[in-house]
């Protein structure tokens, strides 16, 4: 069949008048526009004149019954039918990616494509896999890390050949084979009252302080079920996604909050680390006043930036470390970021990367402070001594509320400009 004449057509019925209503070409002219959010740019990717672009996309409206773009301010927004054909699509053009890829040479075969969720993947295919590979030394594997959820949709949709988790399967598409039980276990902080008993139950956790999964993962339903059936409350404490942070924060003991601190004040990792220093070592150079301007990128590879300073090569790799807001700032300005929100402002695209600078949350705090009736002393740590995480929502992922508890000493006084003053009032 000839591209001209593959058409996008539906399952069932042609009651909603678009049978057969798009060609390939039509659709990548669709996908295009929906990258770039504007007709010349998608114009010239593709190839052809402007005209061309808005007919493809009028008969599309037509044939379909659909509204596809809305104008906005200049800009061609799609609608929710036009990502919704965007995502179906996705695949096909995917699979058009690999044949034009494909030769007929002989080509080494492709690896064994594996994913698990991190505490399976950290803690027990390391050896599964080391052991396989030295048995089938022709033999390779790509080992992909993901959620428990997850899981199951990369192996549905393709993208992994094997999948292997510790919760329950449930998706038609998949078939489940059981290769290792085990009895579920109870972490405890070492002398706590429950540890030396043989067997704990779910009764015996009511009232105690608890860790627990996030509400996303299966599990988590799970261990719920269980506790409600016992009639156990436990008081949850703090929710984690992996076996290994649930572990850790139970060695450490809940409810005490980590800080960066030195006595009563908190500290950066520079006060903390090069202050204390008489002189730098020797493999260490620091540069200040130096803003990075742009990130050097050669076949694919971060090399060093360009500063105030001058270039900087680097001999090794580059760590990119300038803050939640900078960070992708500079990756945008290198050409690393959405397309079409580099083709905007002009930047050359050298990846599309579409999450770059987006999800940013604020960081929202509203002071409560009361009055003591007796002096307080002079404190000997950072004011926030302690915290608390409560879920207000019944059905976040994760608390979304934090409370933190201590002293009030520290007033700072901003002012206008670059600098700050701080003062500490005596009593």
């Amino acid at each position: 069949m000839s591209q001209a004449q593959a058409t996008l057509r539906t399952q069932g019925s042609s009651q909603d008048g678009i049978r057969g209503f798009a060609s390939i070409r039509d659709l990548e002219v669709l996908r295009t526009l929906i990258a770039a959010r504007k007709t010349t740019a998608a114009a010239n990717e593709l190839g052809i004149s402007q005209p061309a672009v808005s007919r493809t996309i009028a008969s599309l409206e037509e044939r379909s019954g659909r509204i596809l773009f809305r104008r906005e301010g200049g800009r061609l927004v799609p609608t929710a039918d036009a990502l919704a054909l965007y995502a179906e699509t996705t695949p096909v053009f995917e699979a058009l990616s690999r044949l034009d890829r494909f030769s007929w040479r002989p080509q080494t075969a492709e690896p064994l494509r594996v994913v698990a969720p991190p505490t399976i993947a950290h803690h027990f295919l390391q050896g599964v896999i080391a052991g396989y590979l030295a048995r089938y030394p022709e033999d390779r594997i790509a080992l992909d890390i993901t959620t428990s959820p997850d899981v199951f949709a990369t192996v549905a949709d393709g993208k992994a050949d094997i999948g292997i988790s510790d919760s329950p399967v449930q998706h038609p598409a998949l078939i489940r084979e059981v290769f290792r039980r085990s009895s579920a276990v109870c972490a405890l902080p070492a002398g706590h009252r429950l540890a030396e008993r043989s067997t704990i139950t779910a009764a015996d956790l009511d009232g105690e302080a608890f860790v627990a999964f996030a509400r996303r993962l299966p599990i988590r339903a799970t261990l719920d079920r269980i506790l409600a059936e016992a009639g156990s409350r436990p008081i949850i404490r703090c929710e984690t996604a992996t076996v290994v942070s649930a572990v850790e924060l139970v060695r450490e003991g809940v409810g005490l909050f980590p800080l960066n601190a030195r006595g009563p004040m908190r500290q950066s990792s520079s006060i903390a680390y090069l202050h204390p220093l008489s002189t730098l070592p020797a493999h260490l150079e620091v540069w200040t006043q130096c803003m990075a301007q742009r990130l050097l990128i050669e076949n694919g590879r971060v090399t060093g930036a360009e500063t105030a300073r001058g270039t900087i090569r680097a001999a090794r790799g580059v760590v990119l470390a300038c803050g939640a807001i900078q960070t992708p700032q500079l990756m945008m300005v290198s050409g690393l970021g959405p397309a079409a929100h580099l083709r905007d402002h002009g930047i050359a695209v050298v990846a599309d990367l579409p999450h770059v600078g987006r999800h940013l949350r604020d960081h929202v705090a509203a002071p409560v402070v009361w009055e003591t009736h007796e002096p307080v002393s002079g404190w000997e740590i950072c004011p926030f001594e302690a915290t608390m995480m409560l879920t207000l929502e019944p059905d976040a992922p994760a608390p979304d509320i934090l409370f933190h508890f201590g002293l009030s000493q520290v007033y700072l006084i901003l002012y206008p400009g670059p600098s700050w003053t701080g003062t500490c009032p005596s009593s």
